[in-house]
C-alpha cells in the first residue's frame, strides 16, 4: 500500500493504491487527506489480513486500529506500481 500526492488545478489530492502480492491493484482511493482515517478506510476495503507500507504515522495508527499485521518497507515491494499520466 502506498499513497502519492497529486495536484489538480492548484488543489492537492492523495491517490491511495493497495496492490496484492502480484502487484495487481485491489483498491484505489482519491482523497483530499493523508491521515490515519483514510489509511484505515483503504486497508479495510482491501479485506487483507496484513499489509506492507512505509512508516507514515497514518499507517501505524490504521493497522493498530484494524489489528492487522504490518511490515514496514521504505523501498521495494511497496513501490512496485507506478502510474503514468
Amino acid at each position: 500500500m502506498d499513497e502519492t500526492k497529486v495536484k489538480v488545478r492548484d488543489r492537492t489530492y492523495y491517490l491511495w493504491l493497495a496492490v496484492d502480492e502480484k502487484g495487481l491493484p485491489v483498491f484505489v482511493h482519491l482523497s483530499g487527506r493523508r491521515d490515519s482515517w483514510t489509511a484505515k478506510l483503504v486497508l479495510y476495503n482491501t479485506k487483507a489480513k496484513g499489509c506492507t507500507a512505509d512508516k507514515g504515522p497514518w499507517y501505524v495508527s490504521a493497522v493498530k486500529g484494524l489489528a492487522m499485521e504490518w511490515l514496514h518497507e521504505t523501498f521495494g515491494k511497496r513501490n512496485e506500481v507506478s502510474l503514468e499520466c
